[in-house]
């Protein structure tokens, strides 16, 4: 789910910006929302590693850094970039 003007709204697709102040245990429990709401990707920016977190379910997940490609296929099939791109 997802907040959009004040309601919430079903989202296939998400992205969060992971936060310092966040504990493991926060972010897990984020991520089950999302998935319990039928999100099908999640993806978690870690800014300081310079990696995304990408979430097919709440416990299955890739790790990109670097010169990893990365994609929403089959979401959103023309939205993918080199994940160092992000970061540049």
């Amino acid at each position: 789910m997802a907040i959009r003007r004040g309601e919430w709204v079903e989202t296939p697709f998400a992205i969060e910006i992971l936060s310092e102040s966040e504990s493991y245990e926060y972010v897990t429990e984020k991520i089950q929302d999302y998935f319990d709401a039928d999100a099908k990707q999640v993806w978690y920016i870690a800014l300081r590693q310079r990696r995304i977190y990408a979430y097919t379910s709440a416990t299955e997940l890739t790790d990109f850094k670097a010169d990893m490609n990365i994609s929403t296929t089959p979401l959103l099939s023309d939205f993918q970039f080199v994940t160092s791109d992000l970061f540049a």
